[in-house]
Order: structure tokens, then C-alpha cells, then sequence
């Protein structure tokens, strides 16, 4: 899994904050009290906390400055996909959960959540005990502010998450866990052993080992730093003594000399062994000093800004209260204007609607002799439309007189016509005719002789003969005249066809009918587009429809205005008195509109007072909040760090000086002493 960004809104001291993280490393930088492990808190909680979570989980991520429930929005890859998980924590069924895949649609709050899980391999938290339970998810791999130095593996309840990361280990590809039945039992033993000798909270009980252990833990931690720097020092003395030993076997000559210079060198090395070691406890005790003033110093300014804040917040206490009182007034005055404007609206609305009940008689009224205006002009038109009718009925009696030729087949018969001509006229030219005038010998044509004076038709290649010379006739130049008489006859064919389907005699006729068929039907389509135009069949279905609707206008409008009412005569007498009427209406309108835009403008002041009364309550409550949270934050600090933090500083001060002062001497004692150098020397 990588960390894309995260966006957190009211979440502590987070109005709304965004950090993207780098693709290489998560790595969330900022100074002291900037919320840095806020945000690493809201990751985890959007990771592994319901959104439904109530009670003390729920009220440590509320903020204590800003309004409104607690907001995480978290962008993370995993298996080749990106995702981004939203929870805002409002502790209630109302609590918000989504989860969407990039290129899927989106999921929301309890199939979000049992998606979520399945990515993290780890159940959802919440109800009781979520928090401690919380700090316990990924605990392997999410290291908390404070916590660094605790086992995540200490807690009796995860021994089935162990179990789980065994098994985890176990799947992956080239991996494997070994466990033999011996170690399992050791491990159960163990973990026997430590519930036995701890509470559930990871406390020592009374009276056992580790809690004697515990109470030395401080003493011990200086101690064990010494104890490794000893053991490291006396690492490097066994391997320049083994080295010493080597050197020693290979130069026996100088044998005197080395030993002299060796226990030389080993007595200052031994000495620089020592100071390591001093110097070791002494740096754990400095560092311890410099720790102890820095807590010091850091709860005593939280204490002085704490009681800064107090005298501000009780300087802004006093006008706000002083405003919470004007806004009271106000709000009395604005709603007793309101009322007076009520009365005068409700006034012009009473007479309003009389004059306009009068109006909408003589809207009736007016409507009536508009529609039966309307029936004359409808009735003029159906007679046109019945003229038009006629004469297109004659026109398609003189259309259904003549041949149905078309562009199309006056086409066809015009090829056809070309055709057969050319036909003929192939046939003309293929035909030869020989004849014999006269001739001093014989003259044969083929295996016939040819008399004088007798013509003879050549419709195929042959040989005529003259004396001792023939010759080879090919008429129409090797084309045969029985298929140019076959084209000829085919073409005639298909032309008598084609005129009769037409119901032509010839091509002429057929030239003459279409042009007449177009005008006739182009004039027939006018007639049609002039009659649709008009209204075609529904004009009479209208006059008959406003024929009922002004007899149902009469009935209505009868009933509708009662006795009393002076009927106009005529359309334009009913337009003028509805035009009169209308004056009247509008004058009463626009006098009930200043009148409404008067109460509008009294129930906003009223609505504007009340808000602001609502403001000014909301400011006086937040300051006396705002001065409870923080008096409770002073006197949590003054229990924590004393009343008397003067001299707490002054003697965590001089500690930490003595305890430099004897660093630095004993610092400089080695560095005269070099023991790198003398370690060189001896290996």
C-alpha cells in the first residue's frame, strides 16, 4: 500500500488541511504542536475506524475550535488500483462512509466498510474499548507518538493476530514460517507467563518481578547503556588481544620491546576504557537532565499562554454580552413592526381579491366573444377548403384519363427507340447485293453460277469465281446479317413491350402524355398543400369543437357571474370594460405589492434581528466554553507540572549544566588520550 494524500476537516486543531505525500517516501514534516501526528492519527482512524464510533474515540478527534463533525478524506494504491476513502464521525446512524475505485462506481457506508476490510485484511473498530483496540490495529507496522519502546505484541488479545501473521507469512511466495511443536508451546508458555504478571492495560502487577523490575526500569536503562558501551569496548579488546597474539608469534626477535610498548599501551587503553564508560553514564545523564528542563520549560509556557488566553477571552466576555443585549432589543422592536405591516398587507389582499373576481368576469366575458370572433373566420375557411377540394377532384379525374407514363419509363422507351434504329440501320449496312451485268466466262458464286442480270443477297462469306481468279466477299466486314437481323427484331420486341405496358401506341404519344401527367400533378400537390394548409379535415372538426366550446363558455359564464353583472355587447366593449377592470386590478396590485414589499422588508429586519440575537447568544456560549476548556486545561497543567515551576527550572537547570560540564571534561580526557590511535597501535 502507498499513501497518495490525505485532507482533514475539523479534525483538532485541522480546519481543513491537505497533505500530498511524496510517491518515494510518506514522510509528514511541520514544528512542534503543528498537528503533525494528527494527521497520521486521522489516516489510521479513516483506515480502520467505523464511521459510526461514538463515546471517548470519537470525542479525542472532535476539535475544540472549530465547528462540525470530525472529516477524513484518504487517497492510498493498493494492488495495482488507486482508492479514496471519505468518513466524517458524527456518532450517530447518520455517520457518512465511501469508498471509490478508480473506473467503478462508487460504494457507500456498510459495503464501503466491508470492502475497506477486505483490502486491509483487518476488522472495522468501534463500539467499547475502541480506542485501545485501535492503537492495536497494524500495530506491527504503526508506531504511535510515545509508544516506540512498547511491544505491539504484548497484549494476551493478539495472540490470534500473531496467529493470523504466521499464517500471512506463511502464504507468501518463497516464504515460510518455522514453528515446531516445541517453539509454539514455548511462545504459548510465554505468553501464559506474561498475563499471569501483567494486567490487561500492559501494567505490571503488584508484587511481581516486573513490577519490581519496572521500578528500577529508570536506574537500569543509564546502566544498561554503560554496560553495552563495556561490552562493546572489551569486543575490540578480545580482537586486538587475538590480533596482539598473531603479531607476537610472527616476531619473537622484537619480542621484549613489544611487550614493554604493548602493556604501555594497554594501560592508557585500559584507562580510555574507563572514560568510555563514564563518559557513556555520564552522556545518559545528560541527556536525562536536558529532557527533565526541556518538559519543565515547555509546561510552564503552555501554563503562561493558557493564562494569556484567559485574560483574552475574558476581555472579549463584556462587549459580547453588551451585544447580546442590543440584539434582544432590536429583535422586540423589529417584530412589532413586523405585525403592523401584516395588518396593512392583509388589507390589500381583501380588496385585491374583490375587484379581481369582478376582472375575471369580464375575462369570461371577453373570452366568449373572442372565440365566437374565431368561429366566423373558421367557417370562411372550411368553404374554401371545400372549393379547393373540387377542383382537385377534377383534376385527378383528367390525371386518371391519361397513360401513366413517367420520367422513367419515357427514358426506357427512348433508349429503346435508339436501339432498335441502330439495329436497323446495322442491318442496312451489313446486307451486300452482287449482280451480274455481263461476263466473258463463267462467273460463280460459291457452288452456284451466277446468271446475268439476276441479283444475288450475300448474308454470309463467300466465293465468287471468275475465270481462273476467285474472291472472298465478307459483307458488313464479318459481321453476320442473321444476328443483325436477331438484334433488329430483339430490339422491336422489347419496344412493343415496353409501349404496351405503358399504354402507349408510340414513342411520340408517350412524349406528349408525360409532360401533360407532370403539370396536372404538380398542380394537384398545390391543391393538396393549399387544402392541408387551411386545415384539411380537422377544420371542420374544429368548427364543430368551438361551435360546443362556446356553448359551454356561454353555459359557464351564465352560472359563473350571477345577477348583477352588466353583460358588454360585443367584443370590443367587452375588451374595453376588461381593460377598465384590468387598470383597476393593477393599481390594487401594485398597492399590494408595496404593501407586501413593506412586510417582506419588516419580516427581514425581524429575521435579521433574530440571527443576530442567535449570533450573539452562539458568541456569549462559545466564550463561556471557550473559558471552561481552557480553565480546564490550566489546571490540568498546574497538576502536572507543579506550582512552584520557578525552581523546578532553576534545579533542572543547574543539573543539566553540571552534567555537561563533567561530559565535556571527561570528553576532553579521552580526546587527549586518543584511543582510536592507542587501539590502532595494540591491534
Amino acid at each position: 500500500m502507498r499513501l497518495v494524500s490525505v485532507t482533514v476537516r475539523n479534525y483538532r486543531i485541522h480546519r481543513e488541511t491537505t497533505v500530498t505525500f511524496d510517491p518515494s517516501r510518506t514522510v509528514i514534516g511541520g514544528p512542534n504542536e503543528s498537528g503533525k501526528s494528527s494527521i497520521v492519527e486521522a489516516v489510521h482512524r479513516a483506515l480502520f475506524l467505523r464511521s459510526r464510533a461514538s463515546g471517548a474515540v470519537l470525542d479525542s478527534m472532535r476539535s475544540a475550535v472549530h465547528a462540525g463533525h470530525p472529516f477524513v478524506e484518504l487517497t492510498f494504491e493498493s494492488g495495482g488500483s488507486t482508492f479514496t476513502v471519505t468518513k466524517e464521525f458524527t456518532g450517530s446512524a447518520s455517520a457518512l462512509t465511501t469508498l471509490a475505485e478508480a473506473g467503478k462506481p462508487t460504494v457507500h457506508n456498510e459495503q464501503a466498510e466491508e470492502k475497506l476490510r477486505g483490502l486491509l485484511a483487518a476488522e472495522a473498530i468501534g463500539g467499547r474499548g475502541a480506542e485501545e483496540r485501535l492503537r492495536m490495529q497494524w500495530a506491527h507496522l504503526w508506531v504511535w507518538q510515545g509508544v516506540a519502546g512498547v511491544d505491539p505484541l504484548a497484549k494476551d488479545f493478539l495472540s490470534e493476530p500473531l496467529d493470523r501473521l504466521h499464517g500471512r507469512l506463511g502464504s507468501l511466495e518463497s516464504g515460510d514460517v518455522l514453528e515446531s511443536p516445541i517453539d509454539k508451546a514455548v511462545g504459548r508458555h510465554v505468553v501464559d507467563t506474561h498475563s499471569a504478571r501483567t494486567n490487561t492495560n500492559g501494567a505490571a502487577k503488584s508484587g511481581s518481578p516486573l513490577g519490581q523490575a519496572d521500578t528500577a526500569l529508570a536506574e537500569a536503562r543509564a546502566r544498561l547503556a554503560a554496560a553495552e558501551a563495556t561490552i562493546a569496548a572489551l569486543e575490540d579488546a578480545v580482537a586486538m588481544v587475538e590480533r596482539a597474539d598473531a603479531t607476537i608469534a610472527g616476531n619473537d626477535a622484537s619480542l621484549a620491546v613489544r611487550r614493554r610498548e604493548h602493556a604501555d599501551n594497554e594501560s592508557r587503553l585500559e584507562q580510555a576504557r574507563m572514560l568510555e564508560i563514564l563518559q557513556a553514564e555520564q552522556q545518559a545523564a545528560a541527556t536525562a537532565a536536558a529532557t527533565r528542563l526541556a518538559s519543565l520549560q515547555d509546561g510552564d509556557r503552555q501554563i503562561r499562554e493558557c493564562e494569556l488566553r484567559l485574560a483574552a477571552i475574558e476581555k472579549r466576555r463584556t462587549p459580547a454580552a453588551d451585544a447580546r443585549a442590543r440584539a434582544v432589543d432590536a429583535e422586540r422592536e423589529a417584530g412589532e413592526r413586523c405585525a403592523a405591516a401584516r395588518d396593512i398587507s392583509h388589507t390589500r389582499q381583501r380588496e385585491q381579491a374583490t375587484v379581481a373576481e369582478l376582472a375575471e368576469r369580464h375575462a369570461r366575458c371577453e373570452h366568449l366573444e373572442r372565440r365566437r370572433a374565431e368561429r366566423v373566420g373558421l367557417a370562411s375557411r372550411c368553404g374554401r377548403i371545400a372549393a379547393l377540394r373540387a377542383e382537385a377532384a377534377e383534376m385527378r379525374a383528367r390525371l386518371d384519363a391519361l397513360a401513366n407514363v413517367t420520367e422513367a419509363d419515357l427514358a426506357d422507351l427512348t433508349a429503346l427507340e435508339r436501339k432498335r434504329d441502330a439495329a436497323q440501320a446495322t442491318l442496312d449496312a451489313i446486307a451486300t447485293r452482287v449482280e451480274l451485268l455481263s461476263a466473258a466466262d463463267a462467273v460463280r458464286l460459291g457452288d452456284q453460277g451466277l446468271a446475268v442480270g439476276a441479283p444475288e443477297t450475300i448474308t454470309a462469306d463467300a466465293e465468287l469465281s471468275v475465270g481462273g481468279t476467285t474472291l472472298r466477299i465478307s459483307p458488313g466486314g464479318g459481321t453476320s446479317l442473321l444476328d443483325a437481323t436477331r438484334s433488329r427484331d430483339d430490339a422491336l420486341r422489347s419496344l412493343d413491350d415496353r409501349l404496351r405496358a405503358a399504354g402507349v401506341g408510340d414513342v411520340d404519344e408517350a412524349r406528349r402524355i408525360q409532360p401533360l401527367r407532370h403539370t396536372i400533378e404538380s398542380g394537384l400537390a398545390a391543391k393538396q398543400s393549399a387544402i392541408e394548409d387551411l386545415g384539411d379535415r380537422t377544420a371542420d372538426a374544429e368548427l364543430a369543437t368551438l361551435d360546443a366550446e362556446i356553448a359551454e363558455l356561454h353555459r359557464a359564464f351564465e352560472s359563473a357571474v350571477g345577477p348583477g353583472f352588466e353583460r358588454p355587447a360585443g367584443l370590443e366593449a367587452a375588451v374595453a370594460a376588461r381593460r377598465v377592470i384590468d387598470d383597476r386590478l393593477h393599481e390594487l396590485v401594485e398597492a399590494l405589492a408595496a404593501a407586501n414589499a413593506v412586510q417582506q422588508a419588516a419580516e427581514q429586519r425581524w429575521t435579521d434581528a433574530r440571527a443576530e440575537r442567535d449570533r450573539a447568544d452562539e458568541l456569549v456560549r462559545g466564550l463561556d466554553d471557550e473559558f471552561r476548556t481552557e480553565e480546564a486545561r490550566q489546571r490540568v497543567l498546574v497538576a502536572e507540572h507543579g506550582a512552584d515551576r520557578a525552581a523546578a527550572i532553576a534545579e533542572a537547570t543547574t543539573a543539566r549544566d553540571e552534567a555537561d560540564r563533567a561530559l565535556t571534561h571527561t570528553r576532553d580526557q579521552l580526546a587527549t588520550l586518543q584511543p582510536d590511535l592507542l587501539r590502532q597501535a595494540s591491534a
